[in-house]
């Protein structure tokens, strides 16, 4: 793949603009402008361009049910927009709030 190396088992597309994270040639995008991170980590050719991935399930990243906080704040109630990301494959939809 054309690009520039970035350090050891990443580089950035030139043609595409595409950045990768991976332990060698082995994660993909098929759109432009995409960050795909992990081994085996692909993009998902419904959404288009500009995507976020990372991890694959056949090597994912380590995701949780539940979580715990340190002190109570309030969520806004308005969701500004949505971060659509695929994590091991599977699409998530992040909600982003207007500080």
């Amino acid at each position: 793949m054309a690009g520039i190396d970035v350090s050891y088992g990443g580089w950035i597309d030139n043609v595409t603009e595409n950045v990768y994270l991976s332990d060698g040639n082995n994660c993909s995008c098929t759109q432009n402008n995409c960050i795909v991170l992990g081994v085996n980590a692909a993009t998902d050719s419904g959404l288009g361009d500009g995507q976020v991935s990372i991890g694959a399930s056949s090597n994912p990243v380590i995701v949780t049910t539940s979580a715990s906080a340190g002190t109570t704040s309030t969520v806004p109630t308005v969701v500004d927009a949505y971060l659509t990301i695929l994590i091991n494959g599977v699409r998530y939809k992040l909600a982003l709030y207007n500080e």
